[in-house]
């Protein structure tokens, strides 16, 4: 389980066989509240090549998700606590139901997600993914929350034709054409050209040894979002208002921040003491874990 954290270049050419809450990369993210905090969590060029399997001997609803990056993912709803991106899998990923299962919790990239502020973009999906006795898959988590937005979704590719795109509370959607690169499209050795051409840029390379497109290590610095450390007025006063924050300690500041709030503040418990209201204004932003304290 991962509470709180990031997954950078990560590759995992093992097979995993579970029962519960299964996923190639990490099997169980932001699983709700630890301590009082609230989970970011990011996946950015992470590629799984094994065979992922739920192996089907489970009990209940929450546990029988499977994806091939993660399995289950427990994210507030109201803002982009869940990204996923330049990510790519390429073994297979399946589910084996049984008696006691009716749902199709099973996708390419997650299996479950409960937020529909995710972040999903220039992934690829070259895995063949099944769910056993029959039904539907998916390349983006099944979402009780609601279709993703299409703002935060890039690019993401699949060569299986016959998955759908998401299942939502609204129910399956399907797969866009453009998203579909058929099999007899690409030919041999270049299949690293063809998700570059695809995705509508050059980020992936082809690594050698394991034949498969991974994403090239050295732009990570310049795709990830990691919450930056907040540790006094000045810095507060200059953040993005689009930003990712975290406050490291106690602070105090004496003016409000000056522009719209429409980012992350995560007070990871700490205070803030000020004579003045923090904010003038937010919008679509979350303020989480932290304490106000003045008047």
């Amino acid at each position: 389980i991962l509470y709180e954290g990031s997954f950078y270049g990560c590759v995992n050419t093992g097979d995993v066989t579970a029962n519960s809450r299964v996923g190639g990369i990490v099997g169980s993210v932001g699983e709700g509240n630890k301590s009082g905090v609230i989970g970011y969590n990011e996946f950015i060029g992470c590629v799984t090549t094994g065979d992922i399997l739920h192996n089907g001997n489970y009990s209940d609803a929450v546990t029988k998700t499977v994806g091939g990056i993660f399995g289950y993912a427990a994210s507030p709803s109201a803002y982009k606590s869940l990204v996923v991106a330049y990510c790519g899998v390429t073994g297979s990923v399946t589910l084996t139901r049984n008696a006691e299962t009716s749902a199709n919790i099973i996708g390419g990239l997650g299996g479950y997600s409960n937020s529909a502020a995710a972040v999903y973009e220039n992934n690829y999906i070259i895995a063949e993914v099944t769910l056993t006795g029959g039904g539907q898959t998916t390349i983006l988590p099944y979402s009780p929350a609601g279709a993703v937005p299409e703002s935060n979704l890039g690019a993401n590719y699949t060569t299986n034709a016959d998955m759908t795109y998401l299942y939502d509370a609204n129910g399956f959607a399907p797969v866009p054409a453009e998203m579909v690169i058929k099999a007899s499209d690409v030919a041999d050795g270049t299949l690293t050209d063809t998700v570059n051409g695809a995705l509508g840029f050059d980020g992936f390379i082809q690594d050698e040894e394991l034949d498969v497109p991974v994403f090239d290590a050295t732009l990570i610095p310049e795709v990830a979002t990691v919450p930056e450390a907040i540790t006094n007025a000045d810095e507060f006063a200059a953040m993005d208002p689009y930003g990712n924050y975290y406050l490291a300690n106690d602070i105090t500041v004496s003016e409000a921040y000056a522009y719209i709030f429409s980012g992350i503040f995560d007070g990871r418990g700490y205070k803030i003491t000020t004579s003045a209201p923090l904010f003038k204004e937010l919008e679509g932003a979350a303020v989480l874990n932290l304490t106000i304290a003045g008047s």
